[in-house]
């Protein structure tokens, strides 16, 4: 039998799940990093400069991430120092000595991958497909990882995920 601390800790998580903006949903995470990415691209077309976009967006991005966010339902002990951020500072190999500074520098992480991305998109036989796929790509990646999943679990899913794509595609000659 479940002791008294267990069955809290499991309601807890019950309610948590439930509520709008849920941490541990991935389409939360999803939909977080889609409007920061959107925005990041939107104010550099502004002609803000990248690193000060990305510096901003860290910030707060890294803050809810941490469960800091009053807007955000973390999951328990994950998004929280000594949970995500552990797990972020081993996976990057982060020196930073804070939660909040290994979370900004995860950020920038993401955000320096977009912007590869974007160097990448100008060039004149990239396709806005291309972009959009890819992009959506790396959102996925991220949102694994915010969620504790490992690169190369993410790897073998965004694989599995492209077969899956490209067989559907495929017209049936039958």
């Amino acid at each position: 039998m479940a002791n008294r601390d267990e069955k809290g800790m499991f309601g807890d998580s019950l309610n948590a799940a439930t509520k709008d903006n849920y941490l541990g949903d991935p389409e939360v995470l999803d939909s977080l990093l889609e409007f920061w990415s959107a925005e990041f691209v939107e104010r550099l077309q502004d002609g803000t400069t990248a690193s000060a976009i990305a510096s901003t967006i860290a910030s707060r991005l890294g803050r809810i991430l941490l469960g800091k966010n009053e807007e955000y339902s973390p999951i328990r002990k994950w998004n929280a120092p000594g949970g995500i951020d552990v797990f972020c500072k081993d996976l990057f190999k982060l020196r930073d000595k804070t939660s909040a500074g290994v979370m900004y520098h995860t950020v920038l992480t993401f955000f320096d991958a977009l912007c590869d991305l974007i160097v990448e998109a100008g060039s004149p036989e990239f396709l806005e497909e291309t972009w959009q796929t890819k992009r959506k790509q790396l959102i996925t990646k991220y949102s694994y990882i915010f969620r504790g999943v490992s690169p190369d679990q993410v790897a073998i899913y965004l694989m599995e995920e492209q077969n899956e794509q490209r067989q559907s595609r495929q017209v049936n000659p039958f």
